[in-house]
């Protein structure tokens, strides 16, 4: 490679030292951490690509911005005027970042791009399954009647893409209620990118007759897994006397009429 130059010093002033359109594409990978704590916000990050957004986009059509994977993505289209894409990457069901694709020449209202890749490992071979849409294309979510025989949980990505709804309806899949990112079918998806659970038993959640449930079923044990719920699973262990277990799994949500339930369920 011959045409790579190292600088050093402020990134922004090396930048300003280059005439507009130097550049094909800028990617920026701002420190989120300091001596003290880490950050999430871009306008706290260094550089700040909020209030560099113009001057990079003068020196470069296309840039790309690696953000936290916390980040939270409503309120960046307001922020980042150019945001023509996001891509939030997972290796392993973990998210690790999140992309900002910005361009310069995108035209006034054109919807923004959301991309979830998922990467899975596997003796070193690695393994990428996408789902991808325009925000304008997401279609609405189908909920379901009532859980299916399998409980799906799509990756960290795709939830963090809000790209659930697609993936349900790529795969003729139904909500468990409209705030949740539990999918539910009758028929098992193979190659589903995400947890797939096969339903052993759906039961109302009042604590008493839970309690009951439990103890009919000989159940001392279960992995617990709570979205739209009010207690945390250390709440339910505790009160519930569970240990852990990776072969039985419950999962506490709301169902479509918005009752409270709990799944009783394995991993498949």
């Amino acid at each position: 490679i011959t045409n790579v130059e190292i600088r050093t010093g402020d990134g922004l002033e090396i930048l300003e030292s280059y005439p507009d359109d130097h550049f094909d594409q800028i990617f920026v990978d701002p420190a989120r951490r300091d001596s003290a704590r880490r950050y999430v916000g871009l306008e706290a990050c260094s550089p700040d690509v909020v209030s560099a957004h113009d001057q990079l986009l003068a020196k470069a059509p296309k840039v790309c911005i690696k953000a936290s994977p916390a980040l939270e993505l409503s309120a960046i289209p307001e922020v980042l005027p150019a945001l023509d894409a996001v891509v939030v990457v997972s290796v392993d069901r973990e998210c690790k970042e999140t992309l900002l694709m910005l361009d310069r020449n995108r035209t006034s209202g054109q919807g923004i791009t959301l991309k979830a890749a998922c990467l899975t490992t596997r003796d070193e071979q690695a393994e990428e399954i996408t789902v991808e849409a325009n925000e304008g294309d997401v279609p609405a979510k189908a909920v379901a009647d009532a859980p299916g025989r399998y409980l799906y949980e799509p990756d960290p990505a795709i939830i963090k893409a809000k790209l659930t709804a697609k993936l349900a309806s790529d795969l003729n899949l139904h909500f468990l209620n409209a705030t949740v990112d539990y999918l539910t079918s009758y028929d098992k998806i193979e190659g589903f990118p995400g947890r797939t659970f096969e339903i052993i038993e759906v039961v109302p959640y009042k604590p008493k007759e839970f309690k009951a449930f439990l103890v009919e079923r000989q159940i001392r044990a279960a992995s617990i897994q709570r979205r739209d719920f009010p207690l945390s699973p250390e709440d339910l262990r505790r009160t519930f006397r569970l240990k852990e277990s990776d072969d039985i799994f419950l999962i506490f949500t709301k169902d479509s009429s918005s009752r409270f339930i709990s799944i009783y369920c394995r991993r498949v």
